[in-house]
Order: C-alpha cells, then sequence, then structure tokens
C-alpha cells in the first residue's frame, strides 16, 4: 500500500475559531442594521406624506385635489324636469305670496270704504238735523211775523191815567224868612213843617206865595190851586 507523507501542521492556514465566529457575527448584523433604518425612514415619510395630503385635503377640499391628478368626478347635469317643477313652486308661491299681498289690501280698502260709509251716514244725519231745525226755525219766524202783524194792525188803547185822589189841605201860615216866602199846610190834624217854594206835601208842590193877598199857589194833580189864609 502506497501510505501518503504526514505534511506538516500549518498554523497559519487555521484560523481561531471563535474569531471566525465573532466576524460572521458582525458580518451577519451589518446588513440588518441598514434594512431597520431605512425602513424606518420609510415609515415616517409615509407617515409625513399622508398628513400633508390630510391638511391639504382639509384646506382645499377633496374635488381640487383630484381634479390636479385628473380624478375629479363628473359633473352631473341637472334633471329639467326636477329643474322646471322648482321653477312652478317659485312661481307659485310667488303668486300665492301676491295673492296675499292683494287680500290684505283689499281688506284695508273695505276698512275704509266701511269708515268712508259711516262717516256719510253721520254728515247725513247731521244735515238731516239741521234742515228739520231750519225748517222749525222758519216755521217760528213766519209766525211771529204774523203775530206782529196781526197786533200792527189793531188798534192801539192807550191806558188813560187814573186821577190822583187830591188830598184837602189848609194853608194855616205864610212867613218871610231872611226875604224866602215860607208857608205851613195842616191836613186835619197833622201840620206840615215850613215849605219853601219847590218842595211838596201830602201831593202839595209850593210855587210861588204872596204875602200882601195871603195866598200861595200849588201843583195838584198836574193842577195850580191857590191857597189862601
Amino acid at each position: 500500500m502506497n501510505e501518503f507523507p504526514e505534511l506538516p501542521e500549518v498554523n497559519s492556514l487555521h484560523a481561531d475559531p471563535d474569531e471566525t465566529t465573532r466576524r460572521r457575527n458582525n458580518t451577519q448584523s451589518n446588513p440588518r442594521n441598514g434594512s431597520t433604518k431605512t425602513t424606518v425612514i420609510a415609515v415616517m415619510l409615509s407617515i409625513v406624506a399622508a398628513l400633508l395630503i390630510s391638511l391639504t385635503i382639509a384646506m382645499l377640499g377633496k374635488d381640487p385635489i383630484l381634479q390636479m391628478f385628473g380624478l375629479a368626478p363628473e359633473s352631473k347635469k341637472p334633471d329639467p324636469f326636477k329643474v322646471a317643477i322648482e321653477e312652478m313652486s317659485g312661481v307659485v308661491k310667488q303668486l300665492a305670496d301676491d295673492l296675499d299681498t292683494i287680500k290684505l289690501k283689499q281688506s284695508e280698502l273695505q276698512e275704509n270704504i266701511n269708515a268712508g260709509n259711516f262717516a256719510t251716514q253721520k254728515a247725513t244725519q247731521r244735515l238731516e238735523n239741521l234742515e228739520r231745525f231750519s225748517s222749525s226755525l222758519e216755521q217760528k219766524i213766519e209766525q211771529q211775523k204774523k203775530v206782529q202783524q196781526a197786533a200792527a194792525a189793531k188798534p192801539v188803547v192807550k191806558a188813560v191815567p187814573k186821577p190822583v185822589p187830591i188830598i184837602p189841605v189848609v194853608l194855616i201860615s205864610i212867613r218871610n224868612i231872611a226875604g224866602t216866602s215860607y208857608v205851613s199846610l195842616r191836613d186835619g190834624l197833622d201840620d206840615s213843617d215850613l215849605l219853601m217854594p219847590g218842595d211838596t206835601w201830602r201831593g202839595w208842590t209850593l210855587i210861588t206865595t204872596d204875602t200882601a193877598t195871603k195866598s200861595a199857589i200849588f201843583t195838584v194833580a198836574g193842577k195850580q190851586q191857590e191857597l189862601r189864609l
């Protein structure tokens, strides 16, 4: 049998198992750490992008964003029958409002007419009262004229004054005091005071005296009377 010669061990070609394991672990861990960091960064960017999109939609609305990307929803055309019905409803409502306004104005006009009729009735009643009063006044004036004419046609009868009874008196004295003549009269038992011309006693008014003839002239009952001592 051919036997192979034993080769000497070369320490430099064999590595320490612990060092080999350490290198293997470092080599395996470095790619894993890089992948984890990349994932975290991608997640962070996704969150930031989502926040930015949410804020943009909140500020601008969904439709502008969709229009920006060409995804805007197609605008629906209004239904012509629905539009016509809405227009007719508006016209009917306007006509109803106009009708209510006309009814209100008609009611106000009727109230004004009623007030005018009432005022006319009152004025007519007052006019009738004035006409009746005027007619009555004319009748009274006519009657008064007839009475006055009848009274004017009758002869006026003048009342004859009754004669005043003359009280008989007696001249009892004639005196001349300081150039003035005084007389005294007597009526039964009564004597008058001294009378001067112009004085009156018992209806006898002294006019003048005459000491020579011892007489005095009086006016009594509208006539002159002479009395002597």
